[in-house]
Formats: structure tokens, C-alpha cells, sequence
């Protein structure tokens, strides 16, 4: 269990996938993140992947859906202000374009 934890949580978060992205106000109620596409994040459409956002909180883990094709060279996910977790998140969007993420999967 902890060798899966290291794995999935350090290798694939802090490694294999880039650590920034994009931030944007999309509409009122929705944000953009996007990072560009790296050699080895195959996905097919339908899938998603797991974000944390450090300055929100690190151990705060939320399956969001790629919204982008996997033929493009950036990946893109569309999220919904709902919750505490979303509308934190959207306040940072106000504030900044880019924001440091820590990304597993993808998965489904």
C-alpha cells in the first residue's frame, strides 16, 4: 500500500507530468486549466485525471474529466465553481495565470 502511494503520488505527480499550468477565468462559474501535452500522457476521450493544487490544499485529490482531444499538444480541463475546493480555485484564477498542480492518471 505505501509503495503504491509513493509511486502514484511522487513519481507520477512530481515527475512524469508538468507541474504548472495555465490558469483563466473561463465565465463566471467555470476555469480553464491547460498544460501542455508531454511525451507518454496518452488518454482516449472520456477519461480524467486526479489534481491537486498545492496552494488550495495538498492533500485534497479531485477527479476532473480532459476536456481536450488527445490529438491536440495541450490538455485542458473545464471546472465547475460547486464547492469549497472549486471556488478556491476560481478565486485563484482571478488572481493569477499560472498555478503550480500535481496531476495523476489518466484514468477511466
Amino acid at each position: 500500500w505505501g509503495g503504491d502511494l509513493i509511486v502514484r503520488k511522487l513519481f507520477m505527480a512530481c515527475y512524469r507530468y508538468p507541474r504548472k499550468a495555465t490558469i483563466t477565468q473561463f465565465t463566471d462559474s467555470v476555469v480553464e486549466l491547460r498544460i501542455p501535452k508531454t511525451e507518454g500522457f496518452d488518454y482516449n476521450p472520456g477519461q480524467y485525471v486526479k489534481i491537486a493544487i498545492p496552494e488550495i490544499s495538498i492533500f485534497q485529490w479531485h477527479p476532473i474529466s480532459i476536456s481536450s482531444s488527445p490529438h491536440q499538444h495541450w490538455v485542458t480541463f473545464h471546472i465547475r465553481k460547486r464547492g469549497y475546493w472549486t471556488t478556491r480555485l476560481h478565486d485563484l484564477a482571478g488572481k493569477k495565470s499560472s498555478i503550480p498542480i500535481l496531476l495523476e492518471g489518466p484514468y477511466g
